[in-house]
């Protein structure tokens, strides 16, 4: 066998992280999704994919209300006892390519926000690496990368997790929160991540963040 076949799935290859801006006490901490939770994405045909891929900036609608409530999570104080006018850090986690980072980063600077951290999928090492079933598999990589963000986070940060129900956000910010809490060991968060789609190959890559 070569070298590829044997090789083992690497998850932390589809994770592309970029900083923005250095935040690294704030003590909330926003995950918010991009795809049809900040920005009306339709995505369910390859038209409507193959749209997505050319559409400029301006193009791109944002979804009712989204600029107004990002902004508030972004200043606002939700715990009180702290006066002082500091942002909470918003991190954007979007399962597009990141060949799209430029186009929704212009996106949202029309629409007035600034952020901390924005993820997108390497979907190229899927392709690469001939996983093509695991294009469209997303609670993997996100529950990676929420759990990569809460490591670096200071340990009495707070954190919001914002979805819609596309790509299973809701069970995947369950899953975390209830791991997190300690109601579910690891082995039965092993269990929680195959019911939402987790294969066997890449459950063991997911290891390095429990």
């Amino acid at each position: 066998m070569s070298d590829q076949t044997d090789a083992r799935y690497q998850l932390d290859e589809l994770i592309s992280t970029e900083y923005l801006i250095a935040e690294p006490e704030a003590k909330i901490q926003v995950i918010c999704d991009i795809d049809k939770t900040y920005i009306e994405t339709r995505f369910e045909t390859p038209i409507a994919m193959l749209k997505i891929a050319f559409e400029n900036a301006e193009q791109k609608v944002t979804v009712t209300g989204a600029p107004v409530a990002l902004l508030a999570v972004r200043w606002g104080n939700f715990y009180g006892g702290d006066t002082r006018l500091e942002p909470n850090a918003i991190h954007f986690l979007s399962a597009s390519p990141p060949q799209l980072r430029r186009v929704i980063r212009s996106k949202l600077a029309i629409d007035g926000l600034d952020w901390t951290s924005d993820t997108f999928k390497n979907q190229a090492y899927n392709i690469k690496t001939r996983k093509l079933k695991f294009l469209k598999q997303h609670v993997a990589y996100k529950t990676a990368t929420i759990l990569k963000q809460m490591s670096l986070a200071p340990k009495d940060a707070r954190f919001i997790l914002i979805g819609d129900n596309a790509e299973l956000d809701a069970f995947i910010y369950l899953g975390v929160q209830l791991f997190v809490e300690k109601k579910l060991s690891i082995n039965g968060y092993r269990e929680y991540l195959s019911l939402g789609g987790v294969h066997d190959e890449v459950l063991p890559t997911l290891e390095p963040y429990l």
